[in-house]
């Protein structure tokens, strides 16, 4: 008869995937909201600097 398969380790198995899973959604998402700084930054800067002819 097939030895089933140990109920702790099929559960930390899980776990371990779940924490992959879960770990790879947040550093998209923080990629996602680096690009968007970064974007608005540069906007920002752009907006802040004098115009050339406003310079002497």
């Amino acid at each position: 008869m097939k030895e089933l398969p140990n109920l702790k380790e099929l559960i930390e198995e899980a776990k371990e995937a779940l924490i992959v899973k879960l770990w790879k959604k947040i550093q998209k998402k923080n990629t996602k909201v680096r690009e968007t700084v970064r974007k608005e930054t540069k906007e920002n800067v752009k907006k802040l600097q004098p115009t050339t002819s406003a310079r002497i």
